[in-house]
């Protein structure tokens, strides 16, 4: 996966299901995407469906200003499913798939100040959405 990460502003930003405000960094994010292969068996014939050959991914990603804690990841992966029939590679169909998350608290990836040999735990709800949107070739 190739990125390319942007600072686009310091906001305001609310979760959708807590509905918390923080003071965050909005950071863009897009790049390119391959996702994985899978093989199954349909009427006896052996299929392997690639989900996503170089598919597009754009998102956000929300910092606190404060102490840099993750408070959600936003990202949408866009792309043509291809599947592998036996006889060639054939289109399936095309894929959006948007996937939100939001943690509460923000997630810290770190505990500042940071020394060698620090540990510390977390403790995060993580809330999830997915909305996938599947249209025919």
């Amino acid at each position: 996966m190739d990125s390319v990460y942007r600072v686009d502003g310091l906001r305001n930003k609310k979760q959708i299901k807590t509905g918390k405000s923080y003071a965050v960094y909005d950071v863009a994010l897009s790049g390119q995407v391959d996702l994985f292969a899978r093989d199954f068996e349909i009427l006896g014939m052996e299929i392997k469906l690639f989900i996503i050959n170089n598919g597009e991914y754009t998102g956000s990603l929300w910092y606190k200003r404060d102490d840099m804690s993750l408070v959600s990841r936003y990202r949408q992966i866009h792309g043509m499913v291809y599947a592998d029939v036996g006889f060639g590679i054939m289109p399936f169909g095309d894929l959006i798939f948007n996937i939100t998350e939001e943690y509460d608290p923000p997630l810290k990836s770190f505990d500042f100040p940071i020394d060698a040999g620090d540990t510390w735990d977390e403790a995060v709800n993580l809330r999830s959405y997915n909305y996938p949107d599947f249209e025919d070739a």
